[in-house]
């Protein structure tokens, strides 16, 4: 909880979280459905925060990768649901920096 804490004031100097958000990234999808209600709400805040950010190119596989392996990992359709709006978002805030085959991983 504290680490979600951390990463909701964060959020508006992205470059003090490029370096770690791609270690928090998979785990904060996963505590939106087992953790207790007030974790699970700010799990929630956290990656629509997430998705909103832009982040540099050299650094979008890696966080892709996260999210896209833990939720694949998993069969319970609650912890895929979350994924899809982050998805939308961020790809459609990087398409342009995205390469073809980041892009392809994302869909």
């Amino acid at each position: 909880e504290t680490i979600l804490q951390w990463l909701c004031f964060c959020t508006d100097d992205t470059p003090c979280i490029v370096p770690y958000i791609h270690n928090f990234i998979p785990s904060t999808f996963l505590m939106q459905t087992e953790c207790a209600e007030n974790t699970r709400n700010l799990a929630k805040i956290v990656v629509v925060l997430m998705s909103q950010l832009y982040f540099p190119s050299e650094e979008l596989p890696n966080i892709l990768s996260g999210p896209l392996t833990t939720v694949s990992n998993t069969k319970n359709w609650r912890d895929r649901g979350p994924l899809s709006p982050f998805l939308q978002i961020f790809v459609f805030n990087h398409r342009f920096l995205m390469s073809q085959s980041t892009l392809q991983k994302a869909f």
